[in-house]
């Protein structure tokens, strides 16, 4: 990406850092993660606009509508994918770190200390 076009980008258009940072501080690694989540920048903006149009929605309608059925977004489906439960070889090894850490700060499993 050429010079200018990074900085209409991330010092004008979608005003993530400011020109003297740009021009005095960047550096080639932050400019990278910038522009690979630039299209995170105006997230809030999109959400206020689904949430109008939701409204303005269901206002003439019969039962009500989902947001997300209105208007999807990259977003909703990367939380969908996110995973929420937990193994039971997860729980073991949490028990596992939790006994370790124990056994480290009172010493051995035990004490009347640790049981408290």
């Amino acid at each position: 990406m050429i010079f200018h076009e990074l900085y209409r980008l991330l010092v004008i258009q979608y005003k993530l850092i400011n020109h003297q940072y740009f021009m005095e501080n960047l550096e080639l690694w932050e400019a990278n993660i910038l522009t690979e989540n630039i299209g995170y920048a105006d997230t809030n903006d999109w959400e206020q606009t689904r949430l109008l149009m939701t409204m303005m929605a269901n206002m003439f309608a019969k039962h009500n509508i989902d947001s997300n059925k209105i208007l999807q977004f990259p977003w909703d489906r990367e939380q969908k994918e996110k995973k929420t439960t937990i193994t039971n070889e997860e729980i073991e090894q949490l028990k596992n770190k939790a006994q370790r850490i124990k056994e480290k700060k009172y010493g051995c499993s035990n004490t009347d200390k640790a049981n408290q």
